[in-house]
This record gives structure tokens, sequence and C-alpha cells, in this order.
């Protein structure tokens, strides 16, 4: 039983942050949110925290945000070489 609440949660955050209007140019690019989360999540034990792997967590976001913005860049000024991807 806590298993399935807990990936009911999961399921519900993650269609909760897909919907913020910040996230819906994200919609409709070919990506792989799978392998985004696990690069995101990187070798960090699932039943504890600290304070050392919450702050790589973000420099991985940070990354994946600001490369979704050149992508998003290079595509709009150059749409022959960078067309959807």
């Amino acid at each position: 039983m806590r298993s399935f609440l807990k990936q009911i949660t999961q399921a519900t955050r993650w269609f909760n942050f897909i919907q913020l209007k910040r996230n819906n140019k994200y919609k409709y690019y070919n990506i792989d949110w799978l392998r985004i989360n696990k690069y995101i999540q990187e070798n960090e034990p699932t039943k504890s925290t600290s304070f050392q792997h919450s702050y790589y967590k973000v420099k991985r976001i940070k990354l994946l945000l600001e490369e979704f913005l050149i992508v998003d860049f290079l595509q709009s000024t150059h749409p022959k070489i960078y067309g959807l991807l």
C-alpha cells in the first residue's frame, strides 16, 4: 500500500510541476523525462538527504534548464540548422 501511495504522490507532483506556466514550453519538446530524472537524482541515497546532495541536485537542475534555454534560442535564431530536435 505504501508503494502505491508513493507512486500516486510522485505522479501528482510531476503533473503539478509540468502544469506550471513557466514549464509550458517544455511540454512540446521530445524530452526523455525519465533519463533527466535519473541524471538529477544521480547517486543520491533514497532514504536520506544532505546539504551536499541538495547543492549538487540544484546545480544539475539549473544546468539542464540553461541548456533548454540555449537550445530554444538556437532554434529560434537558426531554424534550418536547429529545427525541432
